[in-house]
Protein backbone atom coordinates (compact mmCIF):
# COMPACT_ATOMS: atom_id res chain seq x y z
CA UNK A 1 0.00 0.00 0.00
CA UNK A 2 1.60 3.29 -0.66
CA UNK A 3 0.26 6.06 1.75
CA UNK A 4 0.28 10.05 1.37
CA UNK A 5 0.55 12.07 4.84
CA UNK A 6 -0.23 15.61 4.25
CA UNK A 7 0.47 18.01 6.91
CA UNK A 8 1.20 22.12 6.72
CA UNK A 9 3.51 23.72 8.75
CA UNK A 10 1.47 26.14 11.45
CA UNK A 11 2.77 24.65 14.51
CA UNK A 12 5.57 22.15 15.00
CA UNK A 13 2.69 19.40 16.20
CA UNK A 14 0.99 18.93 13.30
CA UNK A 15 4.31 17.48 11.61
CA UNK A 16 5.08 16.07 14.53
CA UNK A 17 2.15 13.66 14.54
CA UNK A 18 2.45 13.07 10.42
CA UNK A 19 6.11 11.80 11.14
CA UNK A 20 4.74 9.47 14.03
CA UNK A 21 1.99 7.99 11.47
CA UNK A 22 4.89 7.93 8.40
CA UNK A 23 7.45 6.06 11.14
CA UNK A 24 4.00 3.29 11.74
CA UNK A 25 3.26 3.01 7.93
CA UNK A 26 7.11 2.05 7.15
CA UNK A 27 7.51 -0.07 10.24
CA UNK A 28 4.50 -2.39 8.92
CA UNK A 29 6.05 -2.54 5.34
CA UNK A 30 4.29 -0.02 3.13
CA UNK A 31 5.37 3.00 1.36
CA UNK A 32 4.71 6.17 2.53
CA UNK A 33 5.33 9.64 2.14
CA UNK A 34 5.00 12.92 4.00
CA UNK A 35 4.57 16.23 2.26
CA UNK A 36 3.34 19.60 3.47
CA UNK A 37 0.65 20.55 1.34
CA UNK A 38 1.82 24.02 0.75
CA UNK A 39 4.88 22.93 -0.97
CA UNK A 40 3.07 21.34 -4.00
CA UNK A 41 2.14 24.48 -5.19
CA UNK A 42 5.60 26.75 -4.19
CA UNK A 43 7.80 25.20 -1.65
CA UNK A 44 8.52 28.73 -0.44
CA UNK A 45 4.95 28.60 0.73
CA UNK A 46 5.94 26.08 3.53
CA UNK A 47 8.01 28.46 5.77
CA UNK A 48 5.74 31.56 4.41
CA UNK A 49 3.28 29.65 6.23
CA UNK A 50 5.15 28.69 9.40
CA UNK A 51 6.58 32.67 9.62
CA UNK A 52 2.96 34.35 9.40
CA UNK A 53 1.80 31.83 12.23
CA UNK A 54 4.16 32.23 14.50
CA UNK A 55 4.24 35.85 14.45
CA UNK A 56 0.36 35.84 15.26
CA UNK A 57 0.84 33.38 17.83
CA UNK A 58 3.69 35.33 19.60
CA UNK A 59 2.72 38.96 18.98
CA UNK A 60 -1.20 39.05 18.50
CA UNK A 61 -2.24 35.63 20.40
CA UNK A 62 -5.52 37.93 21.27
CA UNK A 63 -6.59 38.00 18.02
CA UNK A 64 -5.61 34.29 17.25
CA UNK A 65 -7.69 33.48 20.26
CA UNK A 66 -10.46 36.06 19.14
CA UNK A 67 -10.88 34.12 15.45
CA UNK A 68 -10.76 30.89 17.45
CA UNK A 69 -13.82 31.79 19.38
CA UNK A 70 -15.89 33.18 16.06
CA UNK A 71 -14.89 30.13 14.36
CA UNK A 72 -16.23 28.17 16.80
CA UNK A 73 -19.74 29.95 16.64
CA UNK A 74 -19.92 29.30 12.79
CA UNK A 75 -18.20 25.94 12.27
CA UNK A 76 -21.33 23.45 11.30
CA UNK A 77 -21.21 20.12 9.98
CA UNK A 78 -20.91 20.14 6.12
CA UNK A 79 -20.32 23.74 5.82
CA UNK A 80 -18.61 25.68 3.12
CA UNK A 81 -16.09 27.77 5.45
CA UNK A 82 -13.84 30.61 4.65
CA UNK A 83 -11.23 28.30 5.28
CA UNK A 84 -12.66 25.52 3.09
CA UNK A 85 -13.04 27.77 0.05
CA UNK A 86 -9.60 29.15 0.98
CA UNK A 87 -7.65 25.80 0.51
CA UNK A 88 -10.05 25.02 -2.47
CA UNK A 89 -6.84 25.95 -4.53
CA UNK A 90 -4.80 23.09 -3.38
CA UNK A 91 -7.28 20.60 -4.27
CA UNK A 92 -6.31 20.07 -8.12
CA UNK A 93 -2.66 19.81 -8.00
CA UNK A 94 -2.88 17.23 -4.96
CA UNK A 95 -5.17 15.56 -6.82
CA UNK A 96 -3.14 15.12 -9.64
CA UNK A 97 -0.55 14.02 -7.21
CA UNK A 98 -2.37 11.35 -6.37
CA UNK A 99 -2.82 10.37 -9.66
CA UNK A 100 0.33 10.74 -11.16
CA UNK A 101 1.83 8.43 -7.89
CA UNK A 102 -0.42 5.97 -7.62
CA UNK A 103 -1.49 6.96 -3.63
CA UNK A 104 -3.93 4.45 -2.45
CA UNK A 105 -5.01 6.33 0.90
CA UNK A 106 -4.69 9.90 2.23
CA UNK A 107 -3.95 10.86 5.74
CA UNK A 108 -4.09 14.46 6.86
CA UNK A 109 -2.58 15.78 10.53
CA UNK A 110 -4.01 19.34 9.60
CA UNK A 111 -7.55 21.11 8.91
CA UNK A 112 -5.68 22.12 5.78
CA UNK A 113 -5.14 19.33 3.96
CA UNK A 114 -8.28 17.26 4.82
CA UNK A 115 -10.59 20.48 3.54
CA UNK A 116 -8.68 20.33 0.32
CA UNK A 117 -9.40 16.46 0.50
CA UNK A 118 -12.96 17.15 1.14
CA UNK A 119 -13.40 19.14 -2.31
CA UNK A 120 -11.47 16.41 -4.22
CA UNK A 121 -14.21 14.31 -2.64
CA UNK A 122 -16.70 16.28 -4.02
CA UNK A 123 -15.37 16.91 -7.56
CA UNK A 124 -12.97 14.53 -8.65
CA UNK A 125 -12.92 11.58 -6.88
CA UNK A 126 -15.79 10.66 -4.14
CA UNK A 127 -15.06 7.60 -3.25
CA UNK A 128 -11.05 8.42 -2.33
CA UNK A 129 -9.94 6.92 1.18
CA UNK A 130 -8.71 9.16 2.94
CA UNK A 131 -8.26 9.91 6.86
CA UNK A 132 -7.93 12.74 9.67
CA UNK A 133 -5.88 12.57 12.55
CA UNK A 134 -6.84 15.31 15.26
CA UNK A 135 -3.64 16.12 17.05
CA UNK A 136 -5.77 18.51 19.95
CA UNK A 137 -7.94 17.38 22.92
CA UNK A 138 -10.85 18.95 21.35
CA UNK A 139 -12.69 19.34 17.63
CA UNK A 140 -11.13 22.09 16.62
CA UNK A 141 -13.50 24.62 14.18
CA UNK A 142 -14.53 23.55 10.92
CA UNK A 143 -13.27 20.04 11.36
CA UNK A 144 -17.04 18.88 11.47
CA UNK A 145 -17.65 20.12 7.69
CA UNK A 146 -14.77 18.16 6.62
CA UNK A 147 -15.41 14.42 5.36
CA UNK A 148 -13.17 11.81 5.66
CA UNK A 149 -13.31 7.89 5.56
CA UNK A 150 -12.57 8.43 9.31
CA UNK A 151 -11.72 10.50 12.56
CA UNK A 152 -8.58 9.46 14.33
CA UNK A 153 -9.46 11.08 17.04
CA UNK A 154 -7.67 11.53 20.97
CA UNK A 155 -10.00 10.16 23.88
CA UNK A 156 -13.11 8.44 23.61
CA UNK A 157 -14.73 11.26 25.76
CA UNK A 158 -14.67 13.57 23.09
CA UNK A 159 -16.70 11.98 20.28
CA UNK A 160 -19.69 13.84 20.88
CA UNK A 161 -17.69 17.34 19.91
CA UNK A 162 -17.48 15.34 16.32
CA UNK A 163 -21.36 17.05 15.51
CA UNK A 164 -23.12 15.63 12.29
CA UNK A 165 -20.49 12.57 12.03
CA UNK A 166 -21.15 9.26 11.92
CA UNK A 167 -21.02 7.21 14.98
CA UNK A 168 -18.59 4.58 13.18
CA UNK A 169 -16.24 7.06 12.03
CA UNK A 170 -15.19 8.47 15.18
CA UNK A 171 -11.98 6.18 16.09
CA UNK A 172 -10.65 6.86 19.83
CA UNK A 173 -7.09 5.99 19.00
CA UNK A 174 -5.26 8.58 21.18
CA UNK A 175 -2.75 11.55 19.56
CA UNK A 176 0.00 9.59 17.28
CA UNK A 177 3.58 10.46 18.70
CA UNK A 178 7.10 8.93 17.49
CA UNK A 179 7.72 5.71 19.03
CA UNK A 180 11.24 7.37 20.42
CA UNK A 181 8.89 8.55 23.57
CA UNK A 182 8.22 5.30 24.57
CA UNK A 183 10.82 3.30 27.19
CA UNK A 184 13.08 6.44 27.71
CA UNK A 185 16.43 5.15 29.36
CA UNK A 186 16.27 8.24 31.50
CA UNK A 187 20.31 7.67 32.84
CA UNK A 188 21.36 7.91 29.53
CA UNK A 189 19.09 10.72 28.56
CA UNK A 190 20.16 12.72 31.22
CA UNK A 191 24.15 12.33 30.59
CA UNK A 192 22.77 13.38 26.57
CA UNK A 193 21.00 16.41 27.47
CA UNK A 194 23.97 17.12 29.98
CA UNK A 195 21.87 17.07 33.35
CA UNK A 196 24.02 17.77 36.47
CA UNK A 197 21.54 18.79 38.97
CA UNK A 198 21.91 16.09 42.03
CA UNK A 199 18.11 16.66 42.96
CA UNK A 200 16.70 16.27 39.62
CA UNK A 201 15.90 18.32 36.37
CA UNK A 202 13.23 20.16 35.82
CA UNK A 203 12.11 21.19 31.63
CA UNK A 204 10.65 24.31 30.07
CA UNK A 205 9.18 24.13 26.65
CA UNK A 206 7.38 26.45 24.72
CA UNK A 207 7.03 24.69 21.38
CA UNK A 208 8.71 25.25 18.34
CA UNK A 209 7.97 28.82 18.10
CA UNK A 210 8.80 29.11 21.69
CA UNK A 211 5.76 30.33 23.06
CA UNK A 212 5.60 32.20 26.07
CA UNK A 213 7.71 33.86 29.04
CA UNK A 214 9.56 30.87 30.29
CA UNK A 215 12.01 33.12 32.22
CA UNK A 216 9.75 34.64 34.34
CA UNK A 217 8.08 30.95 35.04
CA UNK A 218 11.47 29.31 35.83
CA UNK A 219 12.70 32.54 37.73
CA UNK A 220 9.62 32.12 40.20
CA UNK A 221 10.24 28.42 40.48
CA UNK A 222 13.65 28.58 41.29
CA UNK A 223 13.62 30.45 43.93
CA UNK A 224 10.53 28.16 45.29
CA UNK A 225 12.24 25.12 44.62
CA UNK A 226 15.51 24.28 47.04
CA UNK A 227 17.85 21.62 46.10
CA UNK A 228 20.23 20.70 43.43
CA UNK A 229 17.97 21.27 39.95
CA UNK A 230 18.86 21.48 36.57
CA UNK A 231 17.10 23.90 34.46
CA UNK A 232 16.54 23.52 30.68
CA UNK A 233 14.80 25.72 28.59
CA UNK A 234 14.14 24.72 24.89
CA UNK A 235 13.98 27.82 22.96
CA UNK A 236 12.49 26.05 19.47
CA UNK A 237 12.97 29.20 16.97
CA UNK A 238 12.52 32.03 18.83
CA UNK A 239 15.89 34.32 18.95
CA UNK A 240 14.19 36.58 21.08
CA UNK A 241 13.57 34.31 24.07
CA UNK A 242 17.18 33.50 23.50
CA UNK A 243 18.39 36.76 24.23
CA UNK A 244 16.34 36.53 27.72
CA UNK A 245 19.07 33.36 28.63
CA UNK A 246 22.12 35.94 29.15
CA UNK A 247 20.31 37.16 31.67
CA UNK A 248 20.66 33.82 33.70
CA UNK A 249 23.59 33.07 32.47
CA UNK A 250 26.08 32.27 34.98
CA UNK A 251 24.08 30.50 37.28
CA UNK A 252 24.43 27.26 38.35
CA UNK A 253 22.86 24.41 36.77
CA UNK A 254 20.68 26.82 33.74
CA UNK A 255 20.69 25.24 30.15
CA UNK A 256 19.76 27.38 27.18
CA UNK A 257 18.76 24.66 24.33
CA UNK A 258 17.95 26.21 20.54
CA UNK A 259 15.30 24.20 18.68
CA UNK A 260 15.91 20.24 18.22
CA UNK A 261 15.13 17.39 16.48
CA UNK A 262 15.64 15.16 19.83
CA UNK A 263 13.37 16.61 22.43
CA UNK A 264 12.51 13.28 23.73
CA UNK A 265 16.56 13.17 25.27
CA UNK A 266 15.18 16.49 27.30
CA UNK A 267 11.76 14.89 27.76
CA UNK A 268 12.75 11.53 29.04
CA UNK A 269 15.34 13.30 31.55
CA UNK A 270 13.16 15.61 33.32
CA UNK A 271 11.42 14.85 36.21
CA UNK A 272 8.80 17.90 35.41
CA UNK A 273 8.00 19.48 32.21
CA UNK A 274 6.78 23.16 32.25
CA UNK A 275 5.19 23.51 28.81
CA UNK A 276 2.36 25.26 26.92
CA UNK A 277 -0.37 22.69 26.31
CA UNK A 278 0.28 21.47 22.82
CA UNK A 279 -1.42 18.41 21.68
CA UNK A 280 1.64 16.42 20.71
CA UNK A 281 3.93 17.85 23.66
CA UNK A 282 1.79 17.23 26.24
CA UNK A 283 1.62 13.63 24.72
CA UNK A 284 5.10 13.41 24.02
CA UNK A 285 5.36 13.93 27.63
CA UNK A 286 2.85 12.01 29.09
CA UNK A 287 3.99 8.93 26.65
CA UNK A 288 7.38 9.15 28.39
CA UNK A 289 5.74 9.24 32.18
CA UNK A 290 6.91 12.88 32.73
CA UNK A 291 4.35 14.71 35.26
CA UNK A 292 3.10 17.98 33.63
CA UNK A 293 2.97 21.25 34.72
CA UNK A 294 0.82 23.44 31.74
CA UNK A 295 1.89 27.18 31.49
CA UNK A 296 0.02 29.94 29.47
CA UNK A 297 -1.57 28.76 26.72
CA UNK A 298 -1.93 29.87 23.10
CA UNK A 299 -5.54 30.81 23.17
CA UNK A 300 -7.78 27.71 21.52
CA UNK A 301 -7.19 24.48 21.04
CA UNK A 302 -4.81 24.63 23.52
CA UNK A 303 -6.47 25.85 26.39
CA UNK A 304 -8.72 22.74 26.02
CA UNK A 305 -5.59 20.71 26.02
CA UNK A 306 -5.20 22.10 29.38
CA UNK A 307 -8.77 21.77 30.58
CA UNK A 308 -8.63 18.09 29.55
CA UNK A 309 -5.75 17.61 31.10
CA UNK A 310 -6.12 18.91 34.47
CA UNK A 311 -9.63 17.70 34.47
CA UNK A 312 -8.63 14.17 34.48
CA UNK A 313 -5.25 14.35 36.67
CA UNK A 314 -2.91 14.26 33.76
CA UNK A 315 -1.44 18.04 34.51
CA UNK A 316 -1.93 20.70 36.84
CA UNK A 317 -1.96 24.33 35.38
CA UNK A 318 0.30 26.99 36.52
CA UNK A 319 -0.85 30.95 36.02
CA UNK A 320 -0.27 32.69 39.28
CA UNK A 321 2.13 32.39 41.73
CA UNK A 322 -0.58 30.79 44.46
CA UNK A 323 0.07 27.65 41.67
CA UNK A 324 3.74 27.13 42.58
CA UNK A 325 2.39 25.18 45.77
CA UNK A 326 1.09 22.55 43.81
CA UNK A 327 3.97 22.65 41.24
CA UNK A 328 6.47 21.85 44.54
CA UNK A 329 3.95 19.49 45.29
CA UNK A 330 4.70 17.40 42.24
CA UNK A 331 8.40 17.75 42.25
CA UNK A 332 9.21 17.49 46.20
CA UNK A 333 5.87 14.40 46.41
CA UNK A 334 6.33 10.99 45.27
CA UNK A 335 2.85 10.33 45.83
CA UNK A 336 1.41 12.87 43.46
CA UNK A 337 3.51 12.23 40.79
CA UNK A 338 3.24 8.52 40.98
CA UNK A 339 -0.49 9.63 40.79
CA UNK A 340 -0.33 11.92 38.30
CA UNK A 341 1.50 9.20 35.91
CA UNK A 342 -1.07 6.83 36.96
CA UNK A 343 -3.49 8.73 35.35
CA UNK A 344 -1.68 9.34 31.64
CA UNK A 345 -1.19 5.89 32.05
CA UNK A 346 -4.95 5.25 31.72
CA UNK A 347 -5.77 8.11 29.46
CA UNK A 348 -3.31 8.07 26.55
CA UNK A 349 -2.44 5.41 24.56
CA UNK A 350 1.35 5.67 23.30
CA UNK A 351 0.40 2.86 20.19
CA UNK A 352 -1.71 5.06 18.53
CA UNK A 353 0.20 5.77 15.83
CA UNK A 354 0.28 1.37 15.19
CA UNK A 355 -3.25 1.60 15.99
CA UNK A 356 -3.84 4.45 13.19
CA UNK A 357 -1.94 2.73 10.56
CA UNK A 358 -3.27 -0.80 11.43
CA UNK A 359 -7.21 0.27 11.45
CA UNK A 360 -6.55 2.61 7.83
CA UNK A 361 -4.87 -1.11 6.58
CA UNK A 362 -7.75 -2.73 7.46
CA UNK A 363 -9.69 -0.37 5.88
CA UNK A 364 -8.52 -0.44 2.26
CA UNK A 365 -8.35 -4.18 2.28
CA UNK A 366 -11.98 -4.13 3.20
CA UNK A 367 -12.45 -1.69 0.35
CA UNK A 368 -10.55 -3.58 -2.16
CA UNK A 369 -11.93 -6.71 -1.01
CA UNK A 370 -15.39 -5.40 -1.32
Amino acid sequence: MKVLVLSCSTGGGHNSAAKAVKEAFENSGDECELIDMHSLINKKRTKQAARIYSFIVLRLSWLFGAAYSVASLISHPGGHSPIYIFNIKYAKVIYKYIVENNIDAVVCTHLFPAEAMTRIKRKYAPDFPFFFVATDYTCSPFNEETTPDLFFIPHAELTSEYRGVDEDKKVPTGIPCAAKFRNIDKNSARESAGVTGTDGHILFMGGSMGFGNMWNTLRKIKKALPGDYTYTVLGGHNSALKKGFYKLSGQKNVIFVDFTEHAEIYIGSADVIFTKPGGLTTTEAAVAGIPIVHTKPIPGCETKNASFFSAHGMSVIYKKNKDVKKVIDIIEKEEVRQDMLKRQKENINASAADDICRTITENIKNRKGA
